[in-house]
């Protein structure tokens, strides 16, 4: 058979790439007798096992399932696994450790006819690359009213990731993938086999992207068992080539909780701990919360933090910044600045500070080109932070700000 000539597409808006999931994508054999045949047993044994020990699910499906390894694999870890997918011929060749627990069904009509209340766990193994990202969005938003649990995802992802570090590197091969990347938005440009879309190929775009789809549809990354699963799966991650993410439901908007008990922390923000007699979690610097919150902008933020001790003398200030995401056609996402507030010396180190703090309203001017969002990064920055400084701590997790609680006021 000779090999595929290989093309990058022409730049498909976000209503072609849709037709061509339809009108060619799903007509295609590329989930036939051969597609996944170099799949095995063992790589889906090594990622069951560290999922298991990370999200310790109890009643598991999985969607887009192909043979059934990924099922087989988390049943043998004593995981109530289940697993559907829209190719009869894979269902037809499953493994027989997991067949009988496999059912077709396509991926528009599945939430329908399955029961998926009592699940606890759902994984899109190697799934949305293959869905228009149109197509994803409305099977987000139709998941959160009907599903309750978590959500593990790998889909090809590129650029860097805090927790995961380095998905896919574009090369020079791919300008117009970079500058995406750099314009935040879905590739709008493909690779084509003979013609027609690589494996089915239709949806990349960068951990950045991806992350702030999630967020618009009300899904936010799990950031302590992302970095449980980074911690101790890196290597099993890297081998078999896999990015992925683990999604929670984004809460009602917030009040006046404290957000640190809660799930919505971003990037910057890390582990739990001990700090004299009080718990809390530190930052490196810039840590962000992600808030549901309406058309209403948080008139305050109380803070109880603490600087700690350092091995030179520093003036140490904090601020707090509001931003609401906002998108733009085709699917360019970014942050509009809301309100911003001044850099707040700390009164002193070592010891719980307590700090109420209101950032100043930015004037915005609506754009007929932009779509707002209802979600809002509150961020706290520390912009004394500089880790080269402190090479003499005795702990690196020390370098930056200890917050114990977050409470955001009307």
């Amino acid at each position: 058979m000779a090999e595929p000539k290989y093309s990058l597409s022409p730049s498909y808006t976000p209503e072609q790439l849709e037709g061509i999931y339809h009108n060619v994508v799903l007509k295609q054999d590329f989930y036939g007798a051969t597609y996944g045949s170099e799949a095995s047993f063992e790589p889906n044994m090594e990622l069951a096992a560290v999922v298991c020990a990370a999200l310790a699910p109890k009643k598991h499906m999985d969607v887009g399932c192909g043979r059934g390894y990924f099922v087989a694999a988390m049943r043998k870890m004593g995981v109530e696994s289940s697993g559907l997918d829209f190719s009869a011929a894979l269902i037809k060749q499953a493994v027989p450790a997991a067949k009988p627990y496999l059912a077709v069904s396509s991926a528009e009509n599945w939430m329908e006819t399955t029961p998926i209340r009592d699940v606890d766990l759902l994984s899109f193994m190697e799934v949305f690359e293959h869905l228009p990202y149109t197509v994803v969005g409305r099977l987000l938003e139709r998941l959160k009213t009907c599903f309750h649990g978590r959500l593990f995802l790998t889909v090809p992802s590129y650029g860097v990731d805090e927790r995961f570090q380095t998905g896919i590197v574009t090369n020079e091969g791919t300008p117009e993938w970079q500058a995406d990347m750099m314009a935040n938005r879905p590739f709008q440009n493909i690779v084509l086999a003979d013609g027609v879309p690589h494996h089915g190929h239709i949806s990349l775009a960068s951990y950045r992207w991806w992350t702030e789809f999630f967020l618009l549809h009300g899904w936010v990354r799990h950031g302590d068992m992302e970095r449980r699963l980074a911690d101790s799966a890196s290597a099993v991650l890297r081998k078999h080539h896999y990015n992925p993410y683990v999604l929670e439901q984004q809460d009602p908007p917030v009040k006046a909780a404290n957000l640190m008990v809660t799930n919505r922390l971003g990037t910057g923000w890390h582990n739990a701990e001990s700090f004299g007699d009080r718990m809390g979690r530190w930052t490196n610097g810039n840590a962000q919360f992600f808030l549901t919150a309406g058309q209403e902008i948080p008139g305050a933020i109380q803070l109880e933090l603490t600087a700690p001790h350092v091995n030179i003398i520093r003036d140490w200030r904090v601020s707090v910044n509001l931003e609401r995401l906002v998108y733009a056609t085709p699917w360019h996402f970014q942050w509009m600045p809301l309100a911003v507030s001044a850099p707040v010396p700390l009164p002193n180190r070592g010891k719980p500070a307590c700090l109420t703090i209101e950032p100043k309203k930015l004037p915005v001017k609506p754009s007929p080109d932009l779509q707002w969002t209802d979600v809002i990064r509150l961020s706290i920055v520390s912009p004394s932070y500089s880790p080269k400084d402190y090479h003499l701590s005795e702990d690196a997790r020390q370098l930056g700000l200890i917050v114990h609680e977050a409470r955001v006021c009307a």
